[in-house]
């Protein structure tokens, strides 16, 4: 194996583990706030702190994939990658469209504080940039989760992949609509 093989293999490897660990934070993240907005627990400036370690989180991770997803492209300028409509693509192209949406979500979040809104015009504006964010981790991760699984040796099974993910999506929706049903209920109700 060389230098360069192996690279890519603990890369991965660490890609992999860090996905678990964003997965694990977003989630803590997202339920930590639902549960504010519907007052069962009060809004603490530490959930903000918790997003920018996730954002950071999910900032490697997107270099280290950009990385690994080019790098043959890189080293040899014959080699052609071939996007159609793949999972490869769509995990590539909804990660850069979540970190974009990210920033302006965190951007927004500075500019008007979620504990601070005050008018509808401003609560909508966090209702539909937190709902694209979310709409676009939802893309990511109904394509990245059961490749995860996959990569963990989880999945072996004939139908195993589409099992996972069918449930997978389905959790994702049902998240999807519950945080949007918190967030309505906080800045519209």
């Amino acid at each position: 194996m060389t230098f360069k093989s192996s690279l890519q293999v603990h890369l991965r490897k660490i890609n992999s583990i860090l996905a678990i660990i964003i997965i694990l934070f977003l989630l803590s993240h997202s339920i930590l706030l639902a549960l504010s907005m519907v007052n069962i627990i009060s809004y603490s400036l530490d959930f903000k702190e918790f997003g920018f370690i996730l954002f950071y989180l999910v900032f490697i991770h997107l270099l280290i994939s950009l990385y690994l997803c080019f790098e043959k492209k890189l080293k040899n300028k014959n080699v052609k990658l071939n996007y159609k409509v793949t999972d490869t693509a769509i995990q590539l192209v909804s990660g850069i469209l979540m970190v974009v949406l990210i920033v302006l979500h965190i951007y927004y979040i500075i500019i008007s504080p979620v504990y601070l809104v005050s008018t509808l015009q401003d609560g909508l504006i966090h209702i539909i940039l937190d709902n694209l964010v979310a709409i676009s981790i939802l893309v990511h991760l109904s394509v990245s989760i059961p490749r995860l699984l996959v990569s963990l040796g989880f999945l072996i099974g004939e139908n195993d992949y589409k099992h996972a993910t069918s449930v997978s999506n389905i959790l994702l929706i049902v998240f999807l609509l519950i945080i949007f049903i918190c967030e309505v209920s906080y800045f519209v109700l």
